[in-house]
């Protein structure tokens, strides 16, 4: 019998099935896979943090933002002495520098949450790339849909000190 699980480490034990007469239980103690969290590192995988995303046109932070920032600060508040840099994205609509605006103001917000939620702002740096960072195809010019222009409107948490 064999134990799989994304995130742990698998496990297996070997059952002779030739003088079971009735039905067994096997227990199988998987422990979590515990990945290295290295300066460079972005949060949200290694963390299971997902990205934080922002509605169009905005930087305000959404509930659902709210939501998984406390498991950022959980994060920044068990490990005193990391820093991250928080990266803004827009996506492709709308003139580049507009775009690279808005993306300083997502990551100032981002970051202005984190301060107001108890982190020291000498922990936290934010910068905004515009549409620089696509994670798509969705340049300008291409049709894509809602969601595919949503993929883009991000903010990652990069680890820069631990």
């Amino acid at each position: 019998v064999r134990g799989v699980k994304d995130g742990y480490i698998g496990d297996e034990q070997r059952i002779r099935t030739s003088t079971i007469n009735e039905a067994n239980e096997v227990v199988l103690e998987l422990e979590q896979d515990e990945q290295e969290v290295t300066v460079g590192t972005d949060l949200a995988p290694v963390l299971d943090i997902p990205i934080i995303y922002f509605d169009y046109d905005k930087y305000n932070i959404r509930y659902d933002a709210s939501v998984e920032l406390q498991k950022v600060l959980a994060v920044l508040n068990q490990y005193p002495s990391m820093e991250i840099e928080i990266r803004s994205h827009t996506d492709s609509r709308g003139k580049a520098k507009y775009n690279k605006t808005l993306s300083n103001n997502r990551a100032q917000s981002t970051m202005q949450y984190l301060i107001d939620n108890g982190i020291a702002p000498e922990r936290l740096t934010a910068n905004g790339f515009g549409e620089s960072r696509l994670v798509n195809d969705c340049f300008d010019g291409e049709n894509c849909s809602e969601a595919e222009h949503q993929l883009n409107r991000r903010s990652e948490f990069i680890i820069v000190k631990m």
